[in-house]
């Protein structure tokens, strides 16, 4: 592991190139407002920005509720819709299942060949 004192001239050693670095970058812009100054015509450099993006806001805690138990109702009442049907099948075919039967037995009893 590193000493206290080499890694401070370390610290020291970057920011000292972190500051020529700021000053040429300030000196650079200076020399182009002073161009422009002097010579209006001298386009202006190109912006090195990154794109921005809008914020958007993200809802409120009742709004999120509001939208997860409008989720959930519709949930339900589909769920409730699809039982209501297999019911209503159900019951169908236990009436079908009914006829059936019994048009069988009527079949079989009152049938001409049975007769004496």
């Amino acid at each position: 592991m590193t000493d206290f004192n080499t890694q401070d001239a370390d610290y020291k050693r970057r920011e000292q190139e972190l500051k020529a670095r700021e000053q040429d970058i300030r000196l650079r812009e200076l020399e182009l407002e002073i161009q422009r100054l002097e010579d209006p015509k001298t386009p202006a450099p190109e912006a090195d920005y990154s794109p921005t993006q809008k914020h958007v806001e993200k809802p409120g805690f009742m709004q999120r509720f509001s939208r997860k138990a409008k989720l959930a109702a519709q949930f339900m009442a589909f769920a409730a819709l699809g039982l209501g049907i297999v019911a209503i099948g159900h019951f169908i075919v236990g009436i079908a299942f009914v006829f059936l039967v019994g048009a069988v037995a009527y079949f079989v009893i009152f049938s001409g060949k049975f007769e004496s």
